[in-house]
């Protein structure tokens, strides 16, 4: 009884964060189309990739971990629709191929992709009518994909290299953090079991919460909600953490990239919490709230 009670007067110093500490997002992707020759072994081509999806500067010679081609069985507007409501399912892709390209390769062949470790063989394998093709580029650690496209082997289309280039996708979105109700820290715990819904508004997955952010800007809301997307490199201060099947966060045990540990809010500039789904298609983390 004594190990019940203290429990549960502990965790209700837990700072509890709700669906209306959440900001609002919403986006659409947009994606150019490629028509290639089927049955051909094409080039990849990646050397004109200097800034991504997000508009983020990148080396496209280091900064690709992987790529993934997949067949789906979507149409290409679905696609894109379910890549920004991170609602495309495994039931969609009909097969995929892998590269994990080395540093300082900007190219490669069809022929250099894997198919669950099976060489892909371009003779057999990219022929037309097998659904709709998307190639996509990303990074370890960078959430969403880098840049993606579609292309569309038919017959007798053109022997032309499949190029990702900084053209090849947009990503358009609207954001509002200044209507969301802040969040006044009580304790060193905060606590997700309540969330709901996502920053769209749709059901959140909690077990897809893999890493929180708490990061601290000298610039107020209006500058941070200017430049979303690009909140990981505006930020002056970040305290990070990877989590794993978990519905809550002592704060105090947060570290910087110094290693120093998180001492507390101050009552400068502006904090903000983010619970963020790596592995997922949309940058935007799932939640993310003003801490005072």
């Amino acid at each position: 009884m004594m190990i019940l009670l203290w429990t549960a007067l502990a965790c209700s110093n837990d700072t509890s964060l709700q669906d209306e500490n959440n900001y609002d997002f919403t986006s659409t992707i947009s994606a150019q189309s490629l028509t290639v020759a089927s049955r051909a072994d094409l080039v990849v081509d990646w050397s004109a990739l200097t800034q991504d999806l997000q508009g983020r500067a990148m080396d496209p010679s280091t900064e690709i971990d992987i790529f993934t081609i997949a067949i789906l069985a979507l149409s290409q507007e679905e696609t894109l629709a379910a890549l920004a409501d991170d609602d495309l399912r495994q039931s969609d892709i009909t097969a995929y191929a892998t590269l994990s390209p080395e540093d300082g390769v900007t190219t490669a062949t069809l022929s250099e992709f894997d198919f669950l470790g099976n060489r892909v063989i371009p003779e057999l394998d990219v022929t037309a009518g097998r659904g709709t093709w998307l190639l996509s580029a990303s990074t370890t650690g960078v959430p969403g994909a880098r840049m993606l496209m579609f292309f569309d082997p038919v017959d007798g289309g053109p022997e032309v290299p499949i190029a990702l280039s900084s053209d090849s996708a947009s990503l358009a979105y609207d954001v509002e953090l200044e209507d969301l109700v802040e969040v006044t820290l009580d304790g060193e715990v905060v606590e997700w079991s309540d969330l709901t819904v996502d920053m769209r508004g749709l059901p959140i997955r909690l077990s897809d919460i893999d890493r929180l952010d708490l990061g601290w800007y000298a610039e107020d809301l209006t500058a941070l909600e200017a430049d979303f997307l690009g909140l990981e490199e505006l930020v002056d201060d970040l305290y990070t953490t990877p989590l794993t099947a978990t519905i809550d966060q002592d704060l105090s045990l947060l570290t910087n990239g110094a290693g120093e540990p998180f001492g507390g809010l101050t009552d400068e500039g502006t904090w903000l919490l983010a619970l963020r789904c790596m592995a997922c298609s949309n940058p935007a983390p799932p939640f993310l709230t003003v801490l005072r």
